[in-house]
């Protein structure tokens, strides 16, 4: 496992502080989800473990591939906003030819758990944030 310095250390808490300031528009959530990959980049440099490796990758193409991102903004914002009804599957834009653009970069097969997973907690986080933004207001 790879070591890190005190200074790699507060980069890492600048960069996570930088997490606490969303913006829920489509290019605002996107440039929040690149932060989030930068600081699972740090991370996942911390482990010998390749899971988290694949599931940044997963992440990694839900942010940079134009085409899946639209379909993840669709999904996340409908999340965060407390509608009732969530579009999923082709209604939200997830086609086949979407899914099979965002394969792993190994030969690895998209999982789609690990896909849901990850939209999961990434609603989460940005819950906790918005309800600690509103408590503050």
């Amino acid at each position: 496992m790879p070591r890190f310095r005190l200074l790699d250390l507060l980069r890492f808490l600048r960069q996570a502080k930088g997490l606490l300031d969303i913006d829920m528009s489509e290019e605002g959530l996107r440039e929040w989800l690149r932060k989030l990959v930068t600081l699972g980049e740090f991370l996942t440099d911390l482990t010998g473990t390749e899971w988290d490796d694949d599931a940044l990758a997963v992440l990694k193409e839900m942010v940079e591939s134009d085409e899946v991102y639209s379909a993840v903004y669709r999904i996340v914002s409908q999340l965060i906003s407390d509608d009732s009804e969530v579009l999923v599957g082709e209604s939200a834009g997830i086609t086949e030819r979407r899914v099979q653009a965002a394969m792993l970069p190994s030969d690895k097969p998209a999982n789609p758990v690990l896909w849901i997973t990850i939209i999961s907690a990434v609603v989460k986080i940005i819950a906790v944030i918005l309800e600690r933004r509103r408590e503050k207001n």
